[in-house]
């Protein structure tokens, strides 16, 4: 996809959004419930320790289907839309996937599924509440690079915070990771954050979205 496809497709879910197309959102989400990801060593991105960097995960729309595109904050930036090799190259082009069974494994398995299970039972009507209120349903995740190991192709589920009600509930990614042939999955989810809200999260700081 070249950038301006890809800055289409954060406007059209965008607008989406603006309307609070609650059908169409949910007819996106009816063919998958997530999105592979293979993490690749980051280009220029300088470290300091004990900070924490994100990636960016963007919603969009192409061709009447749901992508996901995802990107280092450290280069969702004007400095870096700018530069000579430009923005592009950071970015990574998502699709959605299906999966109705198990993830299995061992480590917190409980709590992986239990959030699952209520994207995968709630999210139609979490989505028509949601597009309602104020803040609106996502435009993006900011996730942790620590939860994102090099190499490894991940599965990055939907997930709701479960909740009794479910039109409160909170979005959420699940990651899991499987290694060799041994079905070890590590999952992580307690640092995923939506936005908006943005809350400590400068909206600037997410460039994609000032250009789209």
């Amino acid at each position: 996809m070249t950038l301006q496809m890809i800055l289409d497709s954060i406007g059209a879910w965008s607008s989406l959004r603006d309307n609070q197309d609650a059908t169409q959102i949910n007819a996106l989400f009816s063919v998958g419930n997530y999105f592979k990801y293979t993490r690749e060593t980051p280009k220029n991105l300088e470290t300091e320790v004990g900070k924490i960097y994100y990636m960016h995960a963007y919603m969009g729309v192409f061709e009447n289907k749901l992508k996901i595109f995802m990107i280092d904050a450290a280069n969702d930036t004007q400095a870096q839309y700018e530069s000579p090799e430009g923005i592009l190259p950071y970015i990574t082009v998502c699709s959605l996937h299906e999966e109705t069974g198990n993830v299995g494994g061992e480590i917190t398995k409980q709590e992986a599924m239990l959030r699952i299970g209520a994207w995968n039972a709630d999210h139609e009507t979490w989505i028509e509440n949601k597009v309602e209120t104020p803040e609106n349903i996502f435009q993006a995740f900011a996730i942790p690079e620590s939860d994102l190991h090099e190499g490894q192709q991940l599965k990055i589920y939907f997930a709701l915070k479960a909740n009794p009600s479910p039109e409160i509930a909170s979005a959420d990614l699940v990651v899991v990771e499987k290694t060799g042939t041994s079905a070890k999955q590590v999952l992580y989810y307690d640092m995923v954050r939506p936005v908006p809200p943005f809350g400590s999260f400068a909206q600037s700081n997410f460039y994609l979205l000032e250009i789209s």
